[in-house]
């Protein structure tokens, strides 16, 4: 999960309790990131997309 810390729409205190409750999941924060993190910051947001994709890939 990818969230953006000044998401106003969906708090982080819920993307971290979502993330809590997924087993297995991966929860990462993009500072100064809003709800629609891929648009606020795309080069963090694409990072961390293919660096879950590498992984997936491993498995």
């Amino acid at each position: 999960m990818i969230w953006g810390t000044r998401d106003v729409l969906v708090p982080v205190a819920l993307g971290r309790t979502l993330a809590a409750a997924i087993p297995g999941a991966k929860y990462h924060e993009i500072p100064r990131a809003g709800h629609v993190v891929m648009v606020d910051a795309p080069a963090a947001f694409n990072r961390l997309v293919l660096s879950f994709m590498k992984e997936s890939e491993a498995v």
